[in-house]
């Protein structure tokens, strides 16, 4: 029973380092899985990172396009209200125009206004060359005044008609420029159009990917900390079984000296007999014998 105890007591020491081995082991593997997941988790992390670069970079192209859409129209806006006020004056000058040339039967021709320019002329140089009688140079100046009223009033309607043609041209003009606006316009609203769907969509996978990327990163946070724990319990056995270590090889020790001591005071008994037998010694072994003394 004495001699199983001991037996026993011997290897208790081994089997527990055999023990914490074992689990410095497990938690060797559990700490090598945690670290692989953590790499893993990190580079998804990295390659989530520059998706969301590459997709805040195509966002920002949108906006900065949209804004210059945005600028664009709103310069038409303007330009059309400027345009369509400065028409509505145009106009209401025209119908003004027109409203006073009612009177006239038809429009006056600049062919018209130099006959009877020229038709003036040759009265102007009858009175001045011709001899003076008395009713025939009445009837010239009659005549003459008569022709200076008539062209004063066809100069006028003339000058009031080519008004009416370069009002109708300006306003032709400037509705040709709303139209071509309108045109414009139409065109950035389509371009709008087809720009807020990718925005919309690009927004959406944005927020999606950050809200993947705090949960990697929660993770990665969490994985630090479980790789930390598992290593304070690899050190806490490693101390263990160090001590579990020392102690053995103290006992060992302990052991092995008091074997060295039995052997040698065996030894020594055994010179003792020999000196006492007249035996000759040699000097290590009178060394040996008398080391204490």
């Amino acid at each position: 029973m004495i001699a199983w105890s001991k037996r026993r007591s011997k290897l208790e020491p081994a089997i527990e380092i055999v023990e914490l081995t074992e689990n410095i082991q497990t938690l060797f593997n559990k700490k090598r899985d945690l670290i692989n997941e953590f790499n893993t988790t990190k580079n998804k992390v990295e390659e989530l990172r520059n998706n969301i670069i590459a997709q805040k970079r195509r966002l920002n192209e949108l906006y900065a396009t949209r804004e210059k859409f945005d600028k664009r129209f709103n310069e038409l806006i303007e330009l059309k209200r400027k345009l369509i006020v400065e028409n509505t004056e145009l106009r209401s000058n025209l119908n003004k125009k027109l409203s006073s040339l009612k009177g006239s039967s038809k429009r006056v021709s600049f062919e018209e206004i130099s006959a009877l320019e020229k038709r003036l002329e040759s009265i102007e140089w009858k009175l001045q060359t011709e001899p003076k009688a008395k009713g025939l140079e009445l009837k010239h100046v009659d005549e003459a005044n008569k022709l200076r009223r008539e062209l004063a009033q066809k100069k006028k309607a003339f000058e009031a008609d080519g008004e009416i043609r370069n009002l109708k041209k300006t306003v032709e003009e400037k509705s040709e420029q709303i139209d071509n606006i309108n045109e414009e316009l139409d065109d950035i609203r389509k371009k709008l159009d087809e720009i807020k769907p990718e925005i919309k969509q690009l927004k959406d996978t944005l927020n999606n990917a950050i809200k993947e990327e705090h949960i990697y990163f929660d993770r990665i946070t969490s994985l630090q900390n479980d790789i930390e724990k598992v290593q304070l319990e690899i050190n806490k056995l490693l101390s263990q079984k160090k001590v579990v270590v020392n102690r053995i090889k103290e006992k060992e020790n302990n052991y092995y000296q008091r074997g060295l001591e039995k052997r040698k005071a065996a030894v020594k008994e055994e010179l003792k007999k020999k000196l006492e037998k007249g035996e000759s010694l040699t000097f290590q072994e009178l060394q040996l014998l008398f080391e204490e003394e």
